[in-house]
């Protein structure tokens, strides 16, 4: 399978993040399960770290949920 990666302006998609992020807690608070990611949105798609860490603590860590993001060499 090939994967196509643009860069794009960050407002569309970090609420597209946000809100997946909203689901993501949803689920997990349902399950009470702990969430375990890599650093998303930081990679091919050109967003910044400084930019996804405020949106995990708000819809994650900020609802309860425990969170490990892992990093990939």
């Amino acid at each position: 399978m090939k994967v196509a990666a643009a860069r794009c302006q960050w407002a569309a998609p970090s609420l597209a993040i946000g809100a997946g992020l909203a689901t993501v807690a949803d689920h997990a608070l349902e399950l009470g399960a702990l969430v375990h990611m890599p650093r998303i949105g930081c990679g091919l798609a050109g967003g910044t770290w400084s930019r996804i860490e405020p949106l995990i603590e708000s819809r994650l860590t900020g609802r309860g949920l425990s969170v490990s993001v892992c990093d990939f060499d």
